[in-house]
């Protein structure tokens, strides 16, 4: 990788050499599937739910989606669904204590959080103006 960067300048001026270089770098990549490097390719694990959330999209619904504990891989934000929200259980916050900062900046909320998203309360503006703020601001408590 540090390799290309350095050869950029040149590759610049050579777009044959470079196209040459990135289907070069992409077959070694593909070719050892079993490193860290590599390109792993062939079957994955089917996602249990992905058929309802298909179901779901299909459905041409208008109102939201909060999928609960979901194990889809965030595959549902892919689906023609309008809005989706996604809600996990943490009953002993370990999201808070893992990401502290996720809690100011709305990422996580809280269940009074969760329940006053829409009506326009000062969590939501809370939320909105701690990111144009532009200094520190104290975390919140979990």
């Amino acid at each position: 990788m540090i390799s290309a960067v350095y050869a950029l300048p040149r590759l610049i001026t050579r777009p044959a050499a470079a196209a040459a270089a990135v289907v070069a770098v992409l077959a070694v990549r593909a070719a050892s599937p079993a490193e860290v490097w590599g390109v792993p390719y062939g079957s994955v694990e089917v996602v249990s739910s992905a058929k309802w959330f298909r179901w779901y999209a299909e459905q041409r619904r208008p109102n939201e989606l909060i999928a609960v504990n979901s194990d889809d891989e965030f595959y549902a934000t892919a689906l023609p669904i309008p809005k989706i929200h996604y809600c996990y259980l943490d009953p002993d916050q370990l999201a808070c204590r893992y990401a502290p900062h996720y809690a100011f900046l709305g990422i996580t909320v809280s269940t009074a959080q969760f329940l006053d998203l829409d009506r326009p309360s000062h969590s939501t503006a809370a939320f909105s103006a701690s990111g144009n703020s532009g200094g520190a601001a104290a975390l919140p408590e979990c």
